[in-house]
């Protein structure tokens, strides 16, 4: 996948990875570890949105105060603090720009356009390796619900009518 528009444009082959209940899933020991930014004030601008995902049966959407910004995923093996410490400590704060609901084989995303996201995860990446799912494929994004079964019915009509969020 190379960007936003190319995992849009699969909607329609989209083939989705069951990963049953977000709560069971984020509280599994066989998880990788990852760096995030926790981001509850964006839940006022997604409300209507989020709370139509939390009655869908495909979909086990993540709590509220679990709502965070993927920045680096380090694999199943605990990454050195210092060493993220040290490779960060000239970054100053920044403002990401969120944009349009978009789907992943796994789950139901929020995406965000941010060059310092990707820089952050690009130095990162050259200090720790890089899994297949970064550098220059990163896709920074905020993940919103998780598919419990692969027939997610009428859910990309639903997302192209509301795809752009205000």
């Amino acid at each position: 996948m190379k960007g936003f528009r190319d995992a849009w444009n699969t909607r329609s082959s989209l083939e989705p990875t069951v990963r049953g209940d977000a709560r069971t899933y984020l509280s599994s020991s066989e998880r990788d570890y990852y760096l995030i930014i926790r981001i509850e004030e964006i839940l006022p601008h997604i409300r209507e949105v989020y709370e139509f995902l939390r009655v869908r049966e495909e979909l086990s959407t993540l709590p509220e105060d679990f709502l965070h910004l993927n920045v680096k995923t380090f694999g199943p093996r605990k990454p050195d603090t210092e060493i993220i410490r040290k490779v960060l400590s000239d970054q100053e704060s920044f403002v990401a720009e969120f944009g349009n609901l978009n789907l992943f084989p796994e789950a139901l995303i929020l995406e965000c356009r941010s060059t310092e996201i990707r820089s952050i995860n690009r130095r990162l990446s050259e200090n720790f390796g890089a899994p297949p799912v970064d550098k220059d494929s990163f896709l920074p994004h905020v993940t919103l619900a998780y598919f419990r079964t692969a027939d997610i019915g009428d859910l990309t009509d639903y997302l192209q009518v509301r795809r752009q969020l205000n």
